[in-house]
């Protein structure tokens, strides 16, 4: 099979991963926790929803957001995902 390249067109050629690494470091895990999801996961409680949940969600993407620009801060201010740079650019632009 042949390989393809990363996402990202400035990649270094070091950096682009054959197609079957690239898969099973992303499509088999995120199918597997998909089936764990849907096959094991219990209910939530009203209550959970309404409050813990958001609560959750929003912690996780602020603790996310700052360790992002702690990377980029070692990195140059390149972040580590190439799509993320160019999302960054949009939102300081005003979108």
């Amino acid at each position: 099979m042949e390989s393809e390249p990363t996402a990202s067109p400035d990649a270094f050629a070091a950096f682009r991963l054959p197609l079957m690494v690239d898969l099973s470091l992303h499509a088999v895990p995120a199918v597997a926790m998909l089936l764990d999801f849907f096959l094991y996961e219990t209910k939530y409680s009203k209550k959970e929803m309404q409050f813990g949940v958001p609560i959750a969600l929003f912690s996780y993407a602020a603790v996310y957001g700052l360790w992002v620009e702690h990377c980029a801060k070692h990195n140059e201010g390149i972040c580590m995902f190439y799509f993320l740079s160019k999302v960054k650019v949009g939102i300081a632009n005003g979108g």
